[in-house]
């Protein structure tokens, strides 16, 4: 697999000409910290993608919350009306008795 780019510029695989480790042993000679323009650029990418995700969290929350309301009011609507249906047909049925 290879090396993303981002690593391919902090990792130096040894040379030839430097000390070789023990054979059979996969050991790399980090070049040390990278530059501060690396560093930032790398940490400003990984930062602005954390918050597009939580923007992405928060909208799917918001929306979530509206359509849970919208539900809630469509259910209280229905109730309502239902409640005011049977009513009217108390009244018809008591009226058609009484005559």
């Amino acid at each position: 697999m290879p090396l993303p780019h981002w690593l391919r510029e902090c990792v130096q695989i040894m040379d030839e000409d430097q000390q070789q480790p023990e054979e059979g042993s996969n050991i790399l000679n980090f070049s040390g910290k990278p530059t501060d323009q690396q560093a930032n650029d790398g940490g400003r990418s990984a930062l602005y993608l954390v918050y597009q995700a939580a923007e992405l969290v928060g909208n799917m929350q918001e929306e979530a919350c509206q359509r849970e309301m919208r539900a809630q009011n469509l259910c209280r609507n229905a109730v309502e009306r239902l409640q005011h249906a049977e009513r009217r047909i108390q009244v018809a049925e008591s009226a058609t008795f009484c005559c």
